[in-house]
């Protein structure tokens, strides 16, 4: 049996193994993150990346200075001109798209069988990863999962 995980936006999802060890099923699409950076330059190869990609301090970053997701399902203004109201002013190339809503598919091959199955998923936003890491999460749900099993 396979798993298909679509994350679109903030999101972040992972499988939890043996109650104890989580594995990533998808990554932060988040402007502080450099693979998010990199893809942004490679698509807009005519701006300088710190135009793309404003940090106000080290882990918070913005693109264009607007938004720290980089796909969403609005956000107009930061997909197409007709919606950038004052931007490209002063010379400031603009040239969208810079988010997508395209989303992150990834398919996980599920393992029920043996010590390492897979236990369960975890799919949360931002709001929980900007407080808790995967394996505090994984470690919160494996102790409320074996109060309600035992």
């Amino acid at each position: 049996m396979c798993a298909y995980i679509c994350i679109h936006t903030c999101c972040h999802a992972f499988f939890s193994t043996t109650f104890v060890r989580q594995v990533n099923l998808s990554r932060d699409h988040n402007a502080r993150e450099p693979y998010e950076q990199a893809r942004l330059a490679a698509a807009h190869p005519r701006e300088r990346l710190d135009a793309l990609v404003q940090c106000v301090r080290p882990g918070v970053c913005y693109v264009k200075g607007r938004l720290q997701p980089t796909r969403a399902l609005g956000d107009l203004y930061l997909k197409q001109s007709a919606w950038a109201t004052g931007e490209g002013r002063g010379g400031e190339v603009f040239s969208p798209p810079y988010i997508t809503a395209t989303p992150e598919v990834t398919i996980r091959q599920m393992h029920t069988v043996g010590p390492e199955g897979d236990c369960f998923v975890v799919l949360a936003s931002d709001g929980l990863w900007d407080l808790m890491s995967s394996q505090e999460a994984v470690d919160l749900v494996a102790r409320y999962i074996h109060i309600y099993i035992d």
